[in-house]
């Protein structure tokens, strides 16, 4: 299968590809495209299982493993096309059907743009909730969050259907392919992975300096609580607010209202236990909140490096085919082609490895699903 790096600007004839190579590459597509609907099917599994576990970010994550899911069985699906055929399908209408839907390899695409935008959402919740924690309860909620991977399936391979239009013609029971503009080909570029890839950068890239920034605060809290320096830094402003004033300060404001209001002030009894309620320091607020706040902040990491891996995995393919489209040349027998190919379509199954090293939540959940089917063998 030639995966064009616009996504699908154009596909290259079968005779210019070495036998051996080609079908090389086929049993690659098929061993990568086998494992994506493994691994991708255990994510869904496992973040669907649990209620509690089926927040907005992870909402997100399983939509993000069943795109790669389906884009898996769709990539397994085409090479048992290329070996069986076109499974007898007769009849004008079914072959027309045939021809835009399944050899344009559209829906394929389709999912490959889905899965981009996809992430770049992702992206852009994770910056949301990091940068601006308050402004994202009120834009990322449930309902919001249905509109927008609603949106994400209808919008993004929007152009797919344009190029496949444009390139794929049904005529006298034959489906022909003629090339599509080039032009074309540099707006998918843009629309697909150059706009995205913007949008992610910016967002890790902020996420990844305030993590810092909040890192650095959180050790100079514990370094002042080890010098035994009670003092409250700038920039812990909201533990300031918590904890409250101080005792000197608590018993000056009390005098001043028993000056102001002698006849409003009430007579309070003695009461040992009141004595014993003592508000929480700012560092221990601080503690508290660090523990609540780590699981989002290896969530986040996890994310980063699915992005890295998203650009690393399709640049190859997509700055190949730009270069062509721009009046370049791409030798669509060469290893460099075949290896792009093979690194792109890599990218739908490499994520629940990710999870598996990164995610801690997953990987606990993944041990006890595999300690449940140990056990269920075992008896």
């Amino acid at each position: 299968m030639e995966i064009p790096a616009s996504t699908i600007q154009s596909h290259t004839p079968e005779s210019s590809t070495d036998t051996s190579m080609f079908s090389g590459l086929n049993l690659i597509q098929l061993l990568i495209g086998i494992m994506g609907i493994i691994g991708n099917f255990l994510v869904c599994f496992i973040f669907l299982h649990k209620r509690t576990q089926r927040n907005q970010i992870n909402l997100l994550i399983t939509n993000q493993a069943f795109i790669d899911l389906f884009s898996s069985v769709l990539l397994v699906m085409h090479q048992m096309y290329k070996t069986v055929g076109n499974f007898g399908i007769k009849g004008d209408i079914l072959q027309a059907v045939n021809c835009y839907l399944w050899r344009s390899q559209l829906i394929l695409f389709s999912t490959f743009a889905v899965s981009t935008f996809n992430l770049t959402v992702i992206s852009v919740e994770r910056y949301f909730a990091t940068i601006y924690p308050l402004s994202y309860k009120k834009v990322f909620t449930r309902k919001n969050m249905r509109y927008l991977i609603a949106a994400v399936w209808l919008i993004s391979p929007i152009l797919q259907y344009v190029i496949v239009w444009q390139t794929y013609t049904y005529r006298n029971g034959h489906c022909d392919i003629e090339w599509s503009l080039a032009s074309v080909g540099v707006l998918l570029f843009f629309w697909e992975y150059m706009a995205p890839v913007s949008v992610m950068t910016f967002s890790f890239f902020c996420i990844t300096r305030r993590l810092k920034q909040l890192n650095q605060i959180v050790h100079g809290n514990v370094s002042n609580a080890e010098n035994g320096d009670d003092t409250q830094p700038e920039t812990s402003g909201l533990a300031a607010i918590s904890s409250g004033p101080s005792k000197d300060e608590r018993g000056e404001s009390m005098t001043s209202m028993r000056r102001q209001h002698p006849r409003q002030t009430p007579i309070v009894p003695y009461s040992p236990a009141a004595t014993h309620q003592t508000l929480p320091t700012s560092n221990q607020i601080i503690h508290r909140d660090n523990e609540v706040s780590i699981r989002r902040r290896n969530v986040t990491k996890a994310l980063l490096v699915v992005y890295l891996v998203y650009v690393i995995c399709w640049s190859p393919n997509q700055w190949a085919f730009f270069q062509l489209n721009l009046g370049g040349r791409l030798n669509y027998g060469n290893f460099f082609y075949k290896f792009s190919i093979v690194l792109a379509i890599s990218n739908s199954c490499v994520n629940p490895f990710i999870y598996a090293f990164r995610h801690k939540a997953y990987r606990e959940r993944l041990k006890e699903l595999w300690r449940g089917c140990s056990f269920s063998l075992c008896l």
